[in-house]
């Protein structure tokens, strides 16, 4: 943004929602960033073609340091489902390294519409009554690698991380909300690592200061200097509340994001 000085109250606001969001919900706070910095670029007179793609691959770049304490929480707690990530991780980072390069070949409104829509229905699958299924936490290899390599590719084109899809995803394969939420920031955090790099090495928004390729370092900076220490304590709390309560407020988020996104 030209003026970050002005701003930055509002940066660290973001990054203490986004860090919340992280450790307790699993969405790597992208559902707060993205459309937080559209605004605020676009308040500060920045054109929408360029404040949708770098408010994007900003919103990864912080997923990077908000999650990894986030990770690290979540370890010593146990809640990492870990016999999981050797075979679901090798198809997030093949999901964030090409998605990227799709962005610009697939209409950002027909994806945003569908995505909505998708996720409208998870959202009401989240608040309704839920029964764990018989084989809990059996996905099979191939389904967590074709699993996590969807999940990337739709998350890094849309910089919301990964958690929108693979807490549901987890969920319906049987694992607790807090095992579930887990997995997904450690999957966040790989997704935010790839794909921040290929959009800062591919992309271009040089008219913009402390832009390297598409990614605003001075708002990641901000944003990551308060999310890194709130994500710890969003994970807390993932431990303590109940399944019900996290599962509607998984819900509402996801409701609220597929409204931003249509309109």
């Amino acid at each position: 943004m030209p003026d970050i000085i002005s701003v930055l109250p509002l940066l660290l606001l973001i990054g203490l929602l986004a860090g919340m969001m992280a450790g307790m919900l699993g969405l790597g706070g992208g559902l707060v960033v993205v459309p937080a910095l559209f605004w605020l670029m676009r308040w500060q007179g920045v054109a929408d073609e360029i404040a949708m793609p770098v408010a994007v691959a900003t919103s990864l770049a912080t997923m990077v340091l908000t999650t990894l304490s986030a990770v690290r929480s979540h370890w010593r707690q146990g809640t990492t489902r870990r016999d999981m990530l050797p075979w679901l991780l090798p198809g997030v980072v093949l999901g964030a390294l090409i998605a990227p390069f799709l962005v610009t070949r697939i209409p950002v409104s027909l994806l945003t519409a569908l995505f909505a829509g998708f996720m409208f229905f998870v959202a009401l699958r989240m608040a309704l009554p839920y029964r764990q299924p018989e084989k809990a936490g059996r996905a099979g290899r191939m389904e967590l690698m074709l699993g996590g390599t969807l999940v990337a590719t739709l998350s890094a084109m849309l910089g919301v991380g990964g958690g929108i899809l693979t807490v549901p995803w987890l969920q319906w394969r049987g694992l607790a909300m807090a095992q579930a939420v887990g997995v997904s920031v450690t999957a966040v955090l790989v997704i935010g690592v790839f794909a921040s790099l290929v959009y800062a090495l591919a992309g271009n928004a040089s008219e913009l200061p402390g832009t390297i390729g598409l990614v605003h370092w001075p708002s990641v900076l901000a944003i990551s200097a308060v999310s890194m220490f709130t994500a710890p304590l969003g994970s807390r709390l993932a431990r303590r509340l109940p399944d019900r309560t996290l599962r509607r407020l998984f819900a509402v988020m996801l409701l609220l994001v597929g409204l931003s996104m249509l309109l």
